[in-house]
């Protein structure tokens, strides 16, 4: 009995159990360490960094009201939160934050030369100052950094980047655009200093209310007399002003990842409604989006032939032989008028040298009117390239238009169709990649008067089309208090 009694393991099971028990607890609770702590200490950031981003947009607000002129001085405190605050003045910092605004026409002799190689920073560089317009601002920025993570003032906005370096809008620069108007203020940061730990950063911002205006300026004038502005924004933070300017109706944008640059590009709206005509005119980008943008498309043409008083007949608009021609790229469109007994006759040719060697050709099956005018020794013939009642037939055995075309008035191949239709469909083409400009000439002497004919035309632009700029460089000074 006293042997089985001390091999009895009936005391050793209980705490054998209490051993289990707190080796169990034990592991839960580092397990539960392991991965909670970091996960509150990431929620933990996530909401300084919001809360980073609201005194950012506070801190916008204030910088606003100083460099647009509403008050001269004001006092921000900005929430350390174990993090650094810097103040990133132009050509002190490492960070960069430029901006530079090129102004280019599309029939520039650089013009293609230009835009195949000039969507990455810098590229004005290798040309002279009377090929093109160019505009260069620092930014300079406001920064706070936590935990990998960056919130930062900048060009009027307000801007935050995650560890993994994609960057988002907190809220918006400085752009203004009104439809034909962009209002562009660069906010100019000066000052330095830099602090970090907890507590709140004091930011005295002052500016003078005086901004110096960048465009106008003795150079140059508005309504603009170019074909494409394109905005370059060297930042941190580009791909962030890219996704903004992606956001908006009236531009569009590309990165240049090595120089962490955005590139914004705006189109340029030429003069239209009813004014003088002459060899050379600009049609802006058309807006193909929508089916018949073209609202007005209409030639006065006034000729004058030989003078009645000295017993000469008069000749006039009857030998006008005149193409009217415009191309872009590998498309080219013409228009050719051909004055032919009473009635001027029209021809209109397309080609797509990247689709096709062959044109499509359309003729006139009823022509124009000759007229009198009320201008002596004149004729008269009102060329309306959007008429519904004038008709032309399909001369060729191959239509391929359709393939690039959007919203196209023109579904396939047919025998005729209405010039009204030919104008929008072949229109929409030409300036699909922006302002074109039309030649009218003689393929000899041409009868056109230019000091009496007219030229009335109007469209919808494409969004993004601009008339007037307006830049100024404001700037604030930025001091830690």
């Amino acid at each position: 009995m006293f042997q089985k009694f001390l091999r009895s393991e009936k005391a050793v099971s209980s705490v054998v159990g209490m051993v289990l028990i707190i080796g169990l607890t034990i592991t839960s609770i580092g397990i539960i360490l392991i991965y909670s702590v970091p996960a509150i200490d990431g929620i933990e950031n996530t909401v300084k960094v919001k809360n980073m981003e609201q005194s950012f947009s506070a801190l916008d607000a204030r910088m606003s009201e100083v460099t647009l002129g509403e008050a001269q001085s004001q006092v921000v405190d900005i929430p350390l939160m174990r993090g650094s605050l810097n103040i990133n003045n132009p050509g002190t910092s490492d960070i960069e934050s430029k901006l530079a605004i090129v102004i280019i026409s599309t029939d520039a002799d650089i013009y293609e030369k230009y835009m195949d190689s000039g969507l990455v920073w810098g590229a004005w560089d290798e040309y002279h100052e009377n090929e093109i317009d160019f505009i260069i601002s620092e930014m300079g920025s406001i920064e706070y950094t936590r935990g990998g993570h960056k919130v930062a003032y900048e060009g009027g906005g307000v801007w935050s980047q995650y560890p993994n370096g994609r960057s988002i809008m907190v809220s918006p620069p400085e752009f203004h655009y009104n439809g034909e108007t962009l209002t562009l203020p660069i906010m100019n940061i000066t000052g330095s200093g830099s602090i970090s730990g907890n507590g709140d950063a004091g930011l005295s911002l002052t500016s003078d209310n005086a901004p110096d205006q960048l465009f106008p300026n003795n150079d140059s004038s508005n309504p603009l007399d170019a074909d494409k502005i394109l905005i370059y924004i060297k930042s941190e933070y580009y791909d962030a002003w890219a996704s903004y300017a992606n956001s908006q109706t009236y531009s569009s944008a590309v990165m240049d990842h090595e120089n962490k640059t955005a590139v914004i590009e705006l189109d340029v709206i030429p003069p239209m409604g009813r004014n003088s005509l002459s060899n050379f005119f600009k049609v802006g980008a058309v807006d193909d989006t929508v089916i018949s943008p073209i609202h007005s498309f209409k030639l006065d043409f006034y000729g004058a032939g030989p003078s009645p008083s000295k017993g000469n007949p008069q000749s006039g608009l009857r030998t006008l032989n005149d193409n009217m021609t415009a191309s872009s790229g590998s498309r080219s469109l013409e228009y050719h008028f051909h004055g032919k007994g009473n009635e001027v006759t029209l021809e209109v040719t397309y080609e797509d040298s990247d689709i096709s060697d062959k044109s499509e050709v359309w003729e006139i099956k009823k022509a124009f009117p000759l007229e009198d005018s009320d201008m002596d020794g004149y004729e008269h013939s009102e060329i309306d390239l959007l008429s519904k009642e004038i008709y032309l037939s399909f001369k060729s055995d191959e239509f391929y238009s359709n393939l690039t075309a959007t919203n196209s008035t023109i579904k396939g191949p047919v025998d005729y169709e209405s010039l009204y239709n030919i104008t929008q469909h072949y229109m929409k083409l030409i300036t699909e990649e922006g302002s074109v400009v039309f030649e009218l000439s003689g393929k000899e002497s041409s009868p056109v008067c230019f000091s009496h004919s007219m030229i009335d035309i109007n469209y919808d632009t494409r969004p993004g089309s601009m008339i007037y700029l307006h830049v100024t460089e404001n700037k604030v000074n930025v001091e830690l208090t």
